[in-house]
């Protein structure tokens, strides 16, 4: 008798418990959720109550050679070209490094052929290495012409580069 008791109120326990982070989820959801943090990222109140931030907007809009490239490049092409504002890039300084010659670093995911490598170089650009295995190009490119050469049917795709790391034991 008394183990079934303290089985009954386990389980009641539980129930209550469930029912109690089902209801805070749904109170998060309704009143929290995307309306607030896009109050917090500083988006006006209007675009907060929609449930679209502007950048959504932008992304629906981007041309195909522009879905081949990587957001952060596109936020520093549209400040570069100063639309940032109005293309609702969010704040702050986007990942992408640059050369001495203020080219963007960046790695280019690609079936690596003498057209795509040409099309760089004739773009400005400079091949640091290439990969036809891994089907990755290392390139210098100005944020101008990365749209060019993102139109090309053997680009499948253009972000910032990482940086290199290396595996080793501290002494």
């Amino acid at each position: 008798m008394y183990i079934s008791g303290s089985v009954s109120r386990i389980r009641s326990y539980r129930l209550s418990f469930s029912l109690i982070v089902c209801a805070l989820a749904l109170a998060h959801a309704t009143a929290g959720g995307l309306g607030s943090s896009a109050l917090a990222a500083g988006f006006p109140r209007s675009s907060a109550r929609s449930g679209i931030v502007p950048a959504q907007g932008e992304k629906r809009d981007r041309t195909p050679a522009q879905k081949k490239l990587d957001s952060q490049l596109l936020y520093a092409l549209y400040r570069e070209r100063g639309e940032g504002q109005k293309k609702g890039v969010p704040a702050g300084e986007p990942m992408v490094r640059f050369d001495e010659k203020g080219r963007a670093i960046v790695s280019i995911r690609a079936r690596v052929t003498q057209t795509v490598l040409a099309k760089i170089k004739s773009l400005g650009g400079e091949v640091i290495s290439s990969s036809v295995r891994y089907r990755d190009i290392q390139a210098h490119l100005s944020l101008e012409k990365l749209e060019r050469l993102a139109s090309l049917k053997d680009v499948y795709a253009i972000m910032p580069a990482e940086d290199a790391t290396t595996n080793s034991a501290l002494p």
